[in-house]
């Protein structure tokens, strides 16, 4: 079989009802067990159709894409797509968007770690746009959660919702993935991007097992990578506390100003042409400052209209001519 998909097995929109999104990067051992764990899922406790995307996020591991091909011939729910090189995690998730064909898509790693037997946890929350896996005990090292907790500290503080914990384990409603694909940014956060769409944002608590094998995939660099992206590409927190900072200081610049020119003529002053020095170093001081707080809100506005963040994003319409709602999809066309 070549690297691309058999005609046959690719499936038609409107066909399936959910499709899963796996990014994969040099993962072997664990992919074979993780499509069986989930065929199982779906042929006992779920009736819906569904589509197992893996993403081969530009594995150096030649033995990776191989497997791909192996779970592609023997599973007809399986399509694999391979990058050119590695994108990292969130790109091989673009990827799997753009190719999905479900209504709703579930976005899980290749580990193991998040267990197919949750899935549906997920789906029975599925009456919202976005269902994150809650995990108490995450399986992972000192490092790894300090960092989870500091992106997810930044979260917080960008509207994501205090109750919860990010995940990369969730459940999305399709037409709410599809409205991210359009904000154009080179380094895309998946949950920065969802709360720009939505914030009907719910968890459910699910099990975290430990890594069957191999090392941490997110190594410190990454992670400080992760952190970066958040901050400066996803959001304008950075910007924003400048800004403010800039017009804090110009204002407390102005009344210190004020108050040493008042004192100078109440009080004598012992050294002459100190006051004036000090007034005039403080007034162009803060007002630099303030100036730049105001090119700091300018260029969030730049930074929006450049990445296609969009105005608005409906959920439904009710037509007068049909009594049904129309999905978002319809409504785009029209």
């Amino acid at each position: 079989m070549t690297n691309e998909i058999k005609q046959s097995q690719v499936l038609q929109k409107g066909d399936i009802e959910i499709s899963l999104i796996v990014p994969v990067y040099n993962s072997v051992q664990s992919l074979s067990e993780l499509a069986a764990r989930i065929e199982k899922v779906f042929a006992v406790q779920i009736e819906d159709d569904y589509e197992l995307i893996f993403v081969d996020d530009g594995s150096s591991n030649a033995e990776t894409w191989l497997m791909l091909q192996s779970l592609a011939e023997q599973y007809d729910k399986i399509r694999a797509l391979q990058l050119t090189r590695n994108f990292g995690r969130i790109g091989a998730v673009m990827a799997g968007i753009t190719s999905a064909k479900g209504a709703w898509l579930i976005i899980m790693d290749d580990d193991l770690q998040h267990c197919p037997e949750d899935i549906p946890r997920l789906l029975s929350m599925r009456q919202h746009d976005v269902v994150l896996a809650q995990f108490d005990n995450k399986k992972h090292g000192v490092i790894a959660k300090l960092g989870s907790r500091i992106v997810t500290w930044l979260k917080h503080e960008m509207g994501f919702p205090s109750h919860l914990s990010s995940s990369s384990f969730l459940l999305v409603r399709a037409e709410i993935a599809r409205h991210i694909l359009q904000i154009k940014t080179p380094r895309p956060f998946l949950m920065a991007l969802l709360l720009e769409i939505t914030r009907d944002i719910v968890g459910v608590e699910t099990t975290h097992d430990p890594r069957p094998s191999g090392g941490p995939v997110f190594t410190f660099g990454r992670r400080l990578q992760q952190f970066t992206n958040l901050l400066i590409n996803n959001s304008t927190l950075l910007l924003q506390s400048v800004a403010i900072l800039g017009i804090a200081v110009a204002g407390l610049s102005f009344a210190s100003g004020c108050y040493l020119l008042i004192n100078s003529i109440i009080k004598s002053s012992s050294v002459p042409g100190w006051i004036i020095s000090m007034v005039v170093s403080l007034m162009i001081g803060g007002l630099i400052l303030m100036l730049l707080g105001v090119v700091g809100v300018y260029l969030v506005r730049i930074i929006r209209g450049v990445e296609a963040w969009p105005a608005f994003v409906l959920r439904r319409e009710i037509r007068h001519d049909n009594t049904k709602e129309s999905p978002p999809e319809e409504i785009a066309k029209n």
